[in-house]
């Protein structure tokens, strides 16, 4: 859960900071809509494993 909320983090980051210098850095380009769907995504998936985390611990423990 915590990877996905840090990765989303990277991506808000990794946008601002190559939008100010990414006039020589091709290789860090993304394409368009990249940067609001990665964190959107990112921050759902953290959300739905929050929601599940106690169902899937009893899961476990149950088995």
């Amino acid at each position: 859960m915590y990877a996905y909320i840090f990765h989303a983090l990277w991506d808000v980051l990794h946008e601002i900071f190559v939008s100010e210098i990414s006039a020589g850095i091709t290789w860090t380009q993304v394409p368009a809509g990249y940067a609001a769907f990665c964190p959107t995504y990112d921050i759902i998936i953290a959300y739905y494993v929050y929601l599940n985390l106690d169902r899937w611990s009893t899961a476990k423990e149950k088995a």
